[in-house]
């Protein structure tokens, strides 16, 4: 049964979200842009009260075209009502 699935594969999610950000008082969250990262940020916004500090970091290289991947992220974030910050790594050499 598809919606079976779906409703324990959404609640085991759920609860692993919950059980890794449990008595947090500030959530970091690196998004990608990706399905994986906006899966978190989307239901650890869902689970937290309104007031907690959740912020999304998202880091690309302005000079590599295919890491830049902010229009996903600042979807996301705009969905979740959540700060994103972008971090280009173009400063770190060690990151190129």
């Amino acid at each position: 049964d598809p919606e079976a699935f779906m409703n324990t594969l959404y609640k085991t999610f759920s609860h692993s979200v919950s059980a890794l950000s449990r008595g947090a008082d500030n959530i970091v969250v690196q998004l990608s842009g990706g399905l994986d990262s906006s899966s978190v940020l989307t239901v650890l916004r869902q689970l937290m009260p309104e007031n907690q500090n959740i912020t999304a970091v998202n880091f690309m290289h302005s000079q590599v075209a295919s890491s830049d991947e902010r229009e996903f992220a600042k979807e996301v974030t705009g969905s979740c009502k959540v700060p994103l910050i972008v971090k280009d790594l173009k400063e770190r050499p060690n990151f190129a």
